[in-house]
This record gives structure tokens, C-alpha cells and sequence, in this order.
């Protein structure tokens, strides 16, 4: 297996389908929104989440329907619009844990809302959660 600095050429294989593909992300589609998000265009990337979450929705793919909503979420905190970012990730954080698939995703959603916790403060971020879901902050969340 070549290493970074290595001149030895990759290994010719086939992938097998999702082989190297992180947790975290659905697909190609996934790429094209991450460099829309990279090159300064929000708006760009927010239609081609919306895009994916269509295309999920019809195919019945409710797994990169999750991933999707959790990304556009972390799109969506960058931005500044805490309430919408906190609604996506927590949407898709929620139908993960109701298909009972993709612990280490859930996890790492897990940890972006606990993180966003801190940096908005516990108080105002209890209170947007509470506006914005309509349920009570959990208590793997509330937790210090």
C-alpha cells in the first residue's frame, strides 16, 4: 500500500461500491456541495442539497437522506443561521437513530450539536433548540 511521499503507484483494483468513501458523506453529490461551500457560494451549495435531499427522497434512500440533512446542517451553522442548521442536523440525526444505522455518524452529529452547544452557550442554545425542534434539549446534550 503506497504511503504519502511514496512514488510507488496505487494499487489497480476495483472498488467495491462506498469503499473509501468517508461516513459522513452520501456521494458525488456531496462533493459538488462541499466545493460550492469551499468557493464562497452558500447559495449554490444549499441548492444542491436540496437537489440530493430530492433525489434521496424519491429513490426512498433515507440513509444519504440522513448524511444530507447532517451536512447541510454544518453548511448551514457556517453560515450563521443556527436555527436552520441546528433543525437539518438534528432531522437527520434523528432518522439514523430511528433506522438504527450509522453509529459512527451519529456520533459525529452527535458531537457537532454538542460542540455548537459550547461555542453558542448553553442558554441560548437550549432556547433556539426548544423554538426550533419543539422538544426539550436531550439529556446526552444537556449534560456538561
Amino acid at each position: 500500500m503506497a504511503s504519502f511521499g511514496s512514488s510507488r503507484a496505487p494499487e489497480n483494483r476495483r472498488r467495491r461500491p462506498g469503499e473509501g468513501i468517508p461516513a459522513f458523506a452520501p456521494g458525488p453529490p456531496a462533493a459538488a456541495q462541499g466545493i460550492y461551500v469551499l468557493r464562497g457560494d452558500p447559495d449554490g451549495a444549499m441548492r444542491l442539497y436540496q437537489e440530493a435531499l430530492e433525489i434521496f427522497e424519491r429513490l426512498g434512500d433515507l440513509r444519504d437522506k440522513a448524511v444530507t440533512l447532517g451536512m447541510r446542517g454544518q453548511a448551514l451553522w457556517a453560515q450563521g443561521k443556527r436555527g436552520e442548521a441546528i433543525a437539518s442536523l438534528w432531522s437527520g440525526l434523528e432518522l439514523l437513530m430511528r433506522l438504527g444505522i450509522e453509529p459512527q455518524t451519529r456520533q459525529a452529529m452527535a458531537s457537532d450539536l454538542t460542540r455548537w452547544r459550547g461555542e453558542l452557550g448553553a442558554e441560548a442554545f437550549d432556547r433556539l433548540w426548544r423554538q426550533v425542534t419543539g422538544q426539550p434539549v436531550p439529556d446526552w446534550l444537556a449534560r456538561p
